[in-house]
C-alpha cells in the first residue's frame, strides 16, 4: 500500500534535515498550508506538489507515494527527457503514444513525471491498460 503523501513529506524533511519553516521559505506555501500537509489534513495540489518536491530535492512521484526511488530530475534535464519519451512512445505501441499525448495536454510541471510512469509500464500492464479502456468504452456506449 503506497505511503500518504504527508509521511513522505515528513520523511524527505528528516532526510534532507529541514524544517517546516525552511519549506515555508524555499516554496512561497504559507506557513499555515505547510502545516496542513504535514499532519495529512490537507493533500497538496499540482503545482505544490512541484514545489514541495523541488525543495525537498526528491521526485515529485515519490512524495505522492507511487514509486519508492526518491530521485528528482533537474528541471533542465525534464525538457530533454520530455522530448525523448515521445520520441520512444512513437516507436512503440500507439496506446502508450496516445496516454502520452493526452498527458501533454496537461499543463503543469508534473507532466513529464506522469509521462515517466506510464512509460514504464510493461507490456502485459499496457494489454490489461488497453483492454480496460477499451471495456470502459464499451460501457460509455452503452450508456449513451
Amino acid at each position: 500500500m503506497k505511503e500518504p503523501m504527508h509521511v513522505r513529506i515528513k520523511k524527505a524533511l528528516k532526510i534532507r534535515n529541514m524544517k517546516q519553516a525552511d519549506l515555508v521559505r524555499m516554496t512561497g506555501i504559507s506557513s499555515s498550508m505547510i502545516s496542513e500537509y504535514v499532519t495529512g489534513k490537507y493533500e497538496p495540489k499540482q503545482d505544490n506538489i512541484y514545489r514541495l518536491s523541488k525543495a525537498l530535492n526528491v521526485g515529485e512521484v515519490w512524495l505522492m507515494g507511487l514509486t519508492d526511488d526518491m530521485t528528482r530530475v533537474p528541471d533542465e534535464e525534464r525538457q530533454k527527457l520530455s522530448d525523448k519519451t515521445i520520441e520512444s512512445a512513437k516507436s512503440n505501441d500507439t496506446f502508450k503514444l496516445s496516454l502520452v499525448n493526452d498527458i501533454e495536454a496537461i499543463k503543469g510541471d508534473i507532466a513529464s513525471a506522469i509521462v515517466e510512469l506510464v512509460l514504464s509500464f510493461d507490456d502485459e500492464t499496457n494489454n490489461e491498460l488497453l483492454k480496460r479502456a477499451k471495456e470502459l468504452e464499451l460501457l460509455k456506449n452503452i450508456n449513451k
